[in-house]
């Protein structure tokens, strides 16, 4: 198993009837991006695979068989508010990752109750000194954000490679605005799959930390993805927050994902906008007269 490699979590809510189901290589950390006292690590869950492609695919499934059960949490986290899900659903999720398990054993899922195990103990170094300590958390600071890094440089080349292929309906936008950038993109009929896989490439978590402590996160691209089931119709809504497009380059770790990132949507956004006037202009000028 790749160490590299994300683990499935279910964090389960301490005060309110809700799990949040997503994917992490630190499941420790992530319930601390997220709130660390909203959670329950004891009664949570952590599910490993012998590959990524496999965990991938188990989450997918998990959030296809119960999205009727989704549910956005009245306060909000600070991203993946699109991944809680009512917590009496929790016996169902278990069974069913049991059952994935059992017909697809090349996968080699392996399922962890109670996640407390995974909360550091600082006894475990009594003679670090406090700058010691300090350059401990920096290293592990520095990790988490090059390993975000690269995952999201992954996705960011996945979504380069995707949006050409994109067969587009319509497009809404929402707001532009120095604010805010946010958009609905309608695929033709029948595109469920190429939605889906345009979910995955531009949903993206972005990590930063100013002062090397632990580290904060913003939700950044793709914010929902919407599935018809009469018409087979399916749409993304994109959601920039651009308060948060600088944090990444003034992290300890600086990049330029989050602009890149927004440059290759508005462009996409545009493009798609000029085709669709274009075409209408063209509807419009060879109709017949009556």
């Amino acid at each position: 198993m790749h160490p590299n490699n994300q683990n499935l979590y279910i964090l389960a809510f301490k005060n309110e009837p809700l799990i949040k189901v997503g994917l992490s290589i630190d499941a420790y950390m992530r319930s601390l991006v997220l709130g660390f006292d909203r959670f329950d690590l004891k009664g949570s869950y952590l599910v490993q695979a012998r590959n990524q492609s496999s965990i991938s695919l188990l989450e997918r499934n998990l959030k296809t068989f119960f999205s009727t059960h989704q549910v956005a949490p009245p306060q909000p986290l600070s991203s993946g508010n699109t991944e809680t899900f009512q917590s009496s659903v929790l016996p169902q999720m278990l069974q069913a990752i049991e059952a994935l398990r059992e017909t697809f054993p090349d996968a080699g899922f392996r399922m962890q109750q109670d996640l407390s195990s995974l909360i550091p103990i600082r006894r475990d170094a009594p003679g670090l000194t406090g700058a010691e300590q300090k350059a401990k958390r920096l290293e592990k600071t520095t990790r988490l954000l090059m390993e975000n890094i690269e995952q999201n440089e992954r996705k960011l080349q996945a979504l380069e490679e995707l949006l050409p292929k994109i067969p587009v309906h319509s497009i809404q936008v929402v707001e532009d605005s120095e604010k805010q950038f946010c958009c609905e993109i309608h695929l033709d009929d029948g595109q469920k799959a190429l939605g889906r896989q345009l979910f995955d490439a531009g949903r993206m978590n972005i990590l930063f930390s100013e002062r090397g402590e632990l580290p904060g996160s913003y939700a950044w691209g793709i914010d929902a993805l919407d599935k018809g089931i009469e018409n087979d119709t399916c749409s993304v809504h994109l959601y920039f927050n651009l308060e948060y497009e600088h944090h990444s380059s003034e992290s300890i770790i600086r990049n330029d994902l989050a602009t890149r990132s927004l440059t290759l949507w508005r462009n996409f956004v545009s493009e798609q906008n000029v085709s669709q006037s274009e075409i209408e202009s063209v509807t419009s000028t060879t109709a017949p007269i009556r």
